[in-house]
């Protein structure tokens, strides 16, 4: 019997951002087999879980009621049209590019499926992998036949910051833990070296340095501010004055029927999805999807215009809270 660390110790792909989400944060894992939901499940039992594979076949009945949903997509040429875009508080992609002809472009869909503040893990065989030697279950690149191209952390990296997020940690995957329970699969490569004439992989990956890894997060891309003022009624709403940080510059907005009724406001918040000054302006909406359901429950509120910005207000009220009119906000940049 082959032991399962995993069992015993959090699998990498879950771990980094341990201490950063919601316990019922959203979860979508690329390439889900080899029981993933499970596992993810024992670390996370309140998450919500999205998978996403090339086929349901392989799944089993029991696995599949862990699911909210299981997407069925070809990263190759598939455009993850169905997937939901910033919706994902996490999105894992373990060991899934290595089989893919062109998974730069792949990565590249999937950072627009991320939720603002969402994170993201990316594991393949590292570089180093194609000298290491052949074992049961994969040690060296080629042990596997559907690997079909070696990634760097470097091009992987780029690709995450070309699309505006922040890499926070990236390099080769060793886990001294597991490196220090790997004498425990001494059984298990002993029974293969002798029917096989070969190590086995299980336990040797960190000790190795068989995978490399980037970790990436969706930052801020500015704050605005808004100051104590006075929000009086007018025919077209309640109208209001802030600023907007961003890019290192400061500048000064107007925005109409933030709420209905004369109020002191006084808010803070971030931008996000902001890729020119330009995408700032238009109306806005209250987001209604679950990750911003779940802000709200801690004084948030999150909004988004027709270009994808999301604003996220937090602010104090006298008298009333923060509501948004049902027609939206508009916000338009100029003193």
């Amino acid at each position: 019997m082959t032991l399962n660390i995993n069992y015993y110790v959090i699998p990498p792909r879950l771990k980094l951002f341990r201490n950063s989400v919601d316990k019922d944060f959203a979860i979508l894992d690329v390439g889900c087999g080899n029981a993933s939901v499970l596992q993810t499940k024992k670390w996370y039992p309140r998450c919500r879980y999205f998978g996403l594979d090339l086929s349901r076949d392989s799944f089993s009945s029991e696995e599949l009621s862990h699911m909210e949903k299981l997407f069925i997509a070809d990263l190759d040429c598939d455009d993850l049209g169905e997937l939901p875009d910033a919706h994902f508080d996490v999105i894992v992609m373990s060991h899934v590019i290595e089989h893919v002809r062109d998974g730069l472009s792949a990565v590249e869909r999937l950072t627009k499926k991320l939720a603002p503040r969402g994170r993201i893990y990316i594991e393949f065989p590292s570089v180093r992998s194609l000298g290491l030697p052949s074992a049961r279950r994969t040690l060296q690149f080629c042990d596997d036949p559907t690997h079909v191209r070696v990634y760097s952390v470097k091009e992987v990296a780029n690709v995450l910051l070309a699309n505006g997020l922040k890499v926070t940690k990236a390099g080769r995957r060793r886990e001294w833990l597991r490196i220090a329970l790997s004498p425990l699969t001494i059984p298990s490569q002993i029974k293969t070296l002798l029917t096989e004439g070969r190590l086995d992989a299980v336990g040797l990956w960190d000790l190795c340095g068989f995978a490399d890894y980037v970790y990436a997060e969706k930052p801020n891309s500015g704050i605005v501010s808004i100051y104590p003022i006075q929000v009086t009624f007018m025919s077209s709403g309640a109208v209001g004055d802030a600023t907007l940080h961003y890019g290192g510059r400061r500048y000064p907005f107007k925005f109409r029927d933030l709420a209905r009724g004369a109020s002191t406001l006084d808010a803070t918040g971030s931008v996000y999805n902001l890729c020119c000054l330009g995408d700032f302006e238009g109306v806005y909406g209250q987001v209604r999807t679950g990750w911003a359901i779940d802000s709200q429950r801690k004084g948030e509120m999150w909004l988004q215009n027709s270009n994808g910005v999301y604003l996220q207000l937090k602010a104090r009220r006298e008298g009333l809270s923060l509501t948004v009119a049902p027609d939206g906000i508009l916000v338009r940049l100029g003193a």
